[in-house]
């Protein structure tokens, strides 16, 4: 997985390894609120995203730091995923429907690449223990249904696109 770019947002993931796993959690979800408003084109300053997800003003100079928003973007996806692979939950305990790569997939008529490059553009994943017992990304029907009325274009697109069967490559070829 990729490193988190911003030392300073790095140095707090290192740091939540001492904080109460109820507050880890909080602190999850408050990364998450964080990336739905983040702009892409605006600079941030880490002591704001501090804030956000701990809820405290940082001390020092870390908190003058200024992180592009489309780096901050990229470095809260891989924060929220390292922070919720220490506090993967089993399946069966989440209170609303939790879908896996394949059946997100599956049930939005799209492909499991085309849930990967939704990752790319938001599309928030979370890893959870399954019920063979193995840790693995997986999405909150409340993440997949924001992003979604985010991006309305994104799925219709996607379900419009579909690949060439070996018959049509075929007759294109003898044309």
């Amino acid at each position: 997985m990729r490193k988190i770019k911003s030392q300073s947002l790095a140095q707090l993931l290192l740091q939540l390894r001492f904080t109460p796993e109820n507050k880890r959690r909080t602190q999850l979800d408050a990364a998450e609120e964080l990336y739905a408003v983040v702009d892409s084109e605006k600079e941030y300053p880490f002591e704001f995203v501090f804030f956000r997800i701990t809820g405290f003003h940082p001390k020092g100079s870390a908190a003058e730091e200024l992180i592009k928003g489309d780096e901050l973007l990229d470095d809260l996806r891989i924060f929220i995923s390292k922070l919720s692979g220490r506090l993967a939950r089993p399946v069966a305990e989440q209170s609303q429907k939790i879908y896996t790569i394949e059946e997100l997939a599956e049930t939005l008529a799209v492909s499991t690449k085309t849930i990967h490059r939704w990752r790319e553009q938001g599309l928030i994943a979370r890893k959870f223990i399954f019920d063979d017992g193995k840790r693995r990304f997986g999405f909150l029907q409340s993440t997949v249904d924001k992003f979604l009325k985010a991006n309305p274009d994104l799925a219709t697109k996607a379900k419009r696109y579909s690949r060439m069967t070996d018959k049509q490559k075929q007759q294109i070829i003898k044309q």
